[in-house]
Parts: C-alpha cells; structure tokens; sequence
C-alpha cells in the first residue's frame, strides 16, 4: 500500500483538485489517501470526505503543515508515503514511474521528481531535463543529494517525494517549530543518512503559484529576512559534522545564504543581511561579505536600486526565476 498525506488548511478552493489527481493515478497498488484538515474554517473537510473510500479525513486544530502531516504519516499503514499538497497536483504516471524507479534500486529509499510550476507567467519546468540527467545519469539515481542540490542539479520538492517508512522511523517526521522549511528540514536530515535519491528527470506535479492564503503571506515574510534560513543552516551543520557529511552540506549551505541574502537586500532588510554575513563569514565568502557590509548599511538607497535592475532583467528576458513574484 502506498500512503498519500495530504494537510488542508482553507483549501476548499483546491481540495477537490489535488485529490482527484492521486485517485487518477496509474498504478496497480492499493492507495490511502489521508488529508488532515488543519483547522479550517470553509469546507475543506466536507469536500475532502463526500469523496469516500480510499479517501480518509482526519480533522485537528490548527497547528502547521509540519503537525498535519505528521498526524498523517502516524495514521497511515502504507509502506512508501507519499505527501501532495493541497493547492498541487499530480500527473497521472507520477507514482508509477516512480516505483518502477525504486523497484529498480532496491538499495534507495527515496525519490523525488522534477515539476512545473504554474502561474500568472505561465508554466516553467523547475529544473532542465539535461541537468537532472547529468545528475542521475541512466540510473535515475544520484549518489549525494546534498552535492547535487547545491549545485542546483536536483531539487525535492514536497509534493513530489515518495519515501519509505523506515527511512522517517529513523530521521523523525517533521519539525512542528517552524510554519516555513519544516519539509525542506526533513529532507536535509533525510540527506545526511540516506545520501542517494531516485530523481525522475520528467515533470510529474504541477505546483500552482496563483493560490495566495494566509499561510503563504506569512512564510514570504519571514523568507524575506532570512530567518529561518539561518535556523537552518545553523542546526544542520551540527547535524551535518556528526553524519559525516559536513563537506557537502556545507556547498549547498553556501548555495542558500547567497540566495537568501539577495532577497534581504532586494527587499531592504539589511540588519538581517548583516547578521548573517556576521553568523556565517566562512559560508557567504568574501565576495558576497564586502556587498553585504556595503549595500546593507544603505537599505533605502541598495533596495530600490535592485528592484531597478530586477525589472529591467525581467524587461529584456534575462530573470530565470518566474512564476510567483516575491
């Protein structure tokens, strides 16, 4: 049996979406499909159960996507978990392709896939075919997650992983502290004792950007300042030195605070830039020290000016980055 989690918080609007998409699924196992809704306040809950069997409706107070799924991995029996959220969907072959994957790679445990990401621009393809592949090569497997991540060869987003019962019996579930990066918290510590993942190279969920909640309000402001960004990376070291994989953490740490710096700066929070080139000099490098120590002294003047060039890049379709505008 193959658990599928899925939390719901006000997501009336979507609910009906996300599930239908796992009941299309082209596999022969037997699925569970246990949503948790969190505490809402529409009719997330009644849409969720008029669906029936496999369907399972599971309902708490409100207590954050980490608490929700967590509640839902605790009442599932299946064998694999599998997490979709409520806003996203699956392609019909997501599952199939990825068990034939793990079925293939007995010794992997888990496995995560590309996806596209759908929004007022369009649709973008999060990673490019050819980068996943010189990743996994004909395998479909990569050695290290962490090594590839950082090179930005590989990313497991939520809705698309699959992982095995064994593997959150012994890393734990997820953190309930944090509303933001709880899951990518979870894969990380996954990452430190289970280095190689399955990575389908095809896109096999569709993350929509369009559905603003309040949630999502509030996990973009906290973004913007870095915050748990620097919670992170502080407690995953630690976690990193006793694993024994400090080395590639610590590339893919880098990889993030320079991300994590540029939205401070863009959006004018330069006591928190200068906090975390103050916390990790080692980390942000000397390049990324001497901006910082520059533009974050002058937010009024820095901020602005990056807005400039950022629109000016979007302008003449040079920006990557699409979809939900921070």
């Amino acid at each position: 049996m193959i658990s599928v989690v899925i939390p719901a918080f006000n997501a009336a609007r979507t609910i009906e979406r996300a599930i239908c998409s796992v009941l299309n699924q082209t596999v022969e196992e037997e699925l569970e499909i246990i949503v948790v809704d969190d505490g809402s306040t529409d009719d997330t809950g009644r849409l969720a159960e008029a669906f029936g069997a496999p369907v399972r409706l599971i309902v708490q107070d409100n207590a954050g996507p980490g608490a929700a799924r967590n509640r839902g991995i605790d009442q599932s029996v299946g064998e694999w978990v599998a997490f979709l959220d409520a806003d996203d969907e699956w392609r019909p072959t997501k599952l199939r392709q990825q068990l034939e994957l793990l079925r293939a790679n007995p010794a992997v445990r888990w496995c995560a896939s590309n996806f596209v990401s759908r929004g007022d621009s369009g649709e973008r393809l999060r990673i490019p075919t050819a980068v996943v592949r010189r990743a996994t090569g004909r395998s479909g497997v990569a050695d290290n997650y962490l090594r590839q991540a950082a090179a930005r060869r590989l990313h497991a987003a939520t809705p698309t992983v699959v992982v095995h019962r064994e593997v959150l019996d012994a890393v734990g579930c997820f953190t309930t502290e944090w509303m933001w990066a709880e899951d990518t918290d979870l894969w990380w510590r996954i990452a430190h004792r289970y280095p190689r993942i399955g990575f389908v190279a095809a896109p096999l969920v569709t993350v929509h950007l369009d559905d603003a909640s309040s949630v999502r309000n509030r996990q973009r402001l906290e973004s913007k300042r870095g915050i748990v960004e620097r919670q992170l990376v502080r407690e995953h070291l630690k976690l990193a030195a006793a694993a024994g994989s400090a080395d590639d953490f610590r590339r893919l740490a880098r990889t993030r605070l320079r991300k994590s710096l540029q939205m401070m700066l863009y959006h004018g929070h330069g006591d928190d830039a200068l906090e975390t080139i103050g916390e990790f000099p080692d980390l942000v490098g000397r390049d990324y020290r001497a901006a910082v120590a520059v533009l974050g002294r002058i937010p009024r003047l820095s901020a602005p000016a990056l807005r400039l060039v950022a629109r000016l890049l979007r302008g003449i379709g040079l920006e990557r980055e699409s979809g939900r505008r921070w």
